[in-house]
């Protein structure tokens, strides 16, 4: 019943063992070995990749941890850790149409951390190479009527002025908004207090909801710095 290998196939078994120890998927590392001997500068890309994204993850570890601690606190203090949901501000506001460069994809939960950074990227070389005039700050429209872990329509758009191929016109009307300062992972609350404001207050959506965002990842110290704001169009029913 022993299996016997060969000195280059115990070395395949210490490499495969290694890029699963750098939390590469069976998937990842099938692609890694099919070219590794065919290109070192390709392994050199999906390490670099790899450790951005564990770098990455490590600041949101850091962060929910300061959240922990945040709540353990609360908590020896007799307040309810879920104390600051009902603090969260809520306003009827009026806004300006506006015109936006997008790229429209349908993306998986995974797909976000790369997505965010990686499409705005493409849109923000494009503004600089053909020369066109900003006019707001980067957004994220969600058109998918419900959450579909196979893949939801999100919109990466930033505001400009000039009309070319790739822009789209958003009307201006009545909108729900509510403003995060901190950590992307307490959007969830947001959404939860605009949907209960929406609905006890008699009013109804009218299109998708977006983001703005105010702060970047890279310009930032920890995420408990990032400013974002939620919108919700809708009307009275």
């Amino acid at each position: 019943g022993d299996r016997y290998y060969s000195i280059s196939q115990l070395k395949d078994m210490i490499f495969i063992n290694r890029l699963k120890s750098y939390h590469f998927s069976l998937d990842e590392i099938k692609e890694i070995i099919d070219f590794q001997d065919k290109s070192e500068e390709k392994l050199s890309i999906y390490l670099n990749s790899k450790r951005d994204y564990l770098q990455k993850k490590i600041g949101q570890l850091n962060s929910t941890v300061l959240q922990i601690n945040e709540d353990i606190l609360k908590l020896e203090n007799g307040i309810s850790v879920m104390s600051y949901f009902d603090n969260i501000e809520i306003q009827l506001v009026e806004v300006h149409a506006m015109r936006v460069l997008s790229l429209r994809k349908m993306m998986r939960q995974a797909d976000y951390d790369i997505g965010y950074e990686g499409y705005f990227n493409i849109l923000y070389k494009r503004i600089a190479k053909e020369n066109l005039t900003l006019n707001g700050n980067p957004m994220t429209f969600y058109h998918s009527s419900e959450y579909d872990p196979n893949g939801n329509d999100t919109e990466f758009a930033v505001p400009i002025k000039e009309y070319v191929k790739g822009t789209r016109d958003i009307e201006g009307g009545l909108f729900v908004k509510s403003k995060l300062e901190g950590s992307y992972h307490k959007l969830t609350s947001i959404y939860a207090k605009l949907l209960d404001w929406v609905e006890r207050e008699g009013y109804e959506m009218t299109d998708s909801p977006y983001e703005i965002y105010f702060t970047s990842p890279e310009n930032v110290k920890s995420e408990e710095e990032h400013i974002t704001e939620v919108y919700f169009p809708v009307k009275k029913k």
